[in-house]
């Protein structure tokens, strides 16, 4: 155990930010940016905590227990206004009983105007969650390590050219890449989203629609030398949602080509002047009769309340309920009632189900019991959660502190009970001075899913410009 304490001291002096950014972090302004990180992990049991290993983009195992990391980090983001380019890349080295290197990130990218093309690796936040205190989007959130892929999409909110701030849309399309060590090997993800917003009350009413939808498609079964379809065809039909062709399987034939999942994304908020309230929700769908209005019953509902002083006691407020019960489950054939529910996350002919890397793309709370599968994960995916968070600043410490409740019931053909459960407590502190910040995260966890634990991660970080 000494001995092991040592190492940590000795690494951390050295090492990394476990979630790669404080939350106060405030980039410098110059183009080229070096950020090192230091970091030092414990935790009660033999395992990290949950929830500091989730929405992490897998730069955590659940077997780091302890240790050390190092991560260094050089980022440019675009500032010039109509052409500039950008670009990261994110190194990472963990040292615990053993030594490991990963790379979390790694892009490049140019925007011109109001829209961006990148390559790449690179986290990403969709949706319209809470920014700092959500549980994370349901369906394609930082969970996992992020996908390979060529994205398009606009900066931010682009105006109307008629209505101008009265109606602004935002958009975004992406191919990437799934690993090859998978059910489908090499299978490809299709992606995109569009949203309007509607102003009114001089822009202190805001009410906001989309659309996200995500699929996987291609690959090859390497144990029953199997392919599934590709080509610009194929694309097409994955693009539009339309059922396969000649050369699709029976059920893709039937039914949608590939393994479609997505959601609708709404919000209604009103600036009171000193503080905004937002009302978010996002309902999840799998596939054509999901997108019926009657079937809007699994998903998460959210509220936020920000005030618009920079600092206070109490400036962020968030409160989520997650539900995914229904599932479509009851349908009806020639009259017929019959069950049949949709099988969040999962699919019979991509059985690594919605999972990368062994992890899972959306959020944390649907349940990969066996991840070390590659053909039979069958993901946990009806649960009930809540979740309650609240951030703001003691002097020049900001913080965040979040409750967090799941009871995971397994799936709607295979019922755990009486449940997995898992109860939290998380904060996360963070002081910065200058290029320099300090932060101090932990998690104290309950329940029988993966039972007790508590940890904390103590970092250090320092941003450097390259431009001089």
């Amino acid at each position: 155990m000494r001995s092991k304490l040592l190492l940590i001291i000795l690494v951390g002096l050295v090492s990394h930010n476990l979630y790669g950014q404080v939350l106060n972090e405030q980039d410098s302004s110059d183009a080229h940016v070096l950020r090192l990180t230091s970091s030092i992990l414990t935790s009660y049991g033999e395992d990290a905590p949950y929830w500091l290993v989730s929405n992490n983009s897998g730069r955590l195992s659940a077997t780091d227990g302890w240790g050390a990391l190092i991560t260094a980090e050089v980022f440019k983001k675009p500032q010039a206004k109509y052409i500039d380019y950008f670009y990261g890349l994110e190194s990472q080295l963990i040292a615990n009983t053993t030594s490991r290197a990963n790379l979390i990130q790694s892009y490049v990218g140019m925007r011109v105007g109001s829209v961006n093309l990148h390559l790449g690796m690179k986290e990403e936040m969709p949706g319209l969650n809470d920014s700092t205190l959500s549980i994370g989007n349901l369906v394609y959130g930082n969970n996992a390590r992020p996908i390979p892929k060529i994205v398009f999409q606009t900066n931010d909110w682009v105006k109307s050219p008629i209505l101008g701030e009265v109606l602004s849309f935002k958009m975004y399309v992406a191919h990437g890449w799934f690993e090859k060590n998978r059910y489908q090997s090499g299978a490809m993800l299709h992606q995109k989203s569009f949203y309007l917003r509607a102003s009114a009350l001089k822009q202190r009413f805001q009410t906001t629609v989309g659309i996200h939808h995500s699929a996987q498609w291609a690959g090859q079964n390497l144990a029953e030398e199997t392919a599934q379809p590709i080509g610009i065809g194929n694309f097409a039909r994955i693009f539009l949602g339309l059922s396969g062709g000649v050369d699709a399987q029976q059920t893709d034939q039937l039914n949608a080509l590939g393994n479609h999942l997505g959601s609708y994304d709404l919000s209604a908020a009103y600036d009171f002047g000193k503080f905004t309230i937002r009302n978010y929700w996002q309902f999840i769908w799998e596939d054509k009769s999901g997108l019926t209005p009657f079937n809007w019953r699994d998903g998460l509902i959210g509220l936020s309340i920000k005030t618009k002083k920079r600092k206070g006691l109490i400036t962020n407020f968030n409160a989520e309920l997650i539900r995914t019960s229904s599932q479509d489950a009851i349908k009806f054939d020639e009259g017929v009632r019959i069950f049949e529910p949709d099988n969040f996350y999962n699919n019979s002919v991509y059985r690594s189900g919605w999972t990368h890397q062994q992890r899972i793309i959306g959020s944390p709370l649907f349940l990969i019991l066996n991840p070390e599968s590659t053909s039979n994960n069958k993901i946990k995916n009806v649960l009930n959660a809540i979740n309650i968070g609240v951030g703001g600043h003691v002097n020049d410490i900001q913080y965040r502190i979040n409750y967090l409740s799941s009871k995971n019931h397994g799936t709607l053909s295979e019922r755990i009970s009486p449940g997995l459960t898992l109860k939290l407590l998380a904060f996360d502190l963070a002081y910065s001075k200058g290029p320099h910040q300090f932060g101090l995260k932990g998690s104290v966890e309950w329940g029988n899913y993966p039972g007790r634990n508590a940890g904390i991660l103590m970092s250090y970080s320092r941003s450097i410009s390259l431009s001089n």
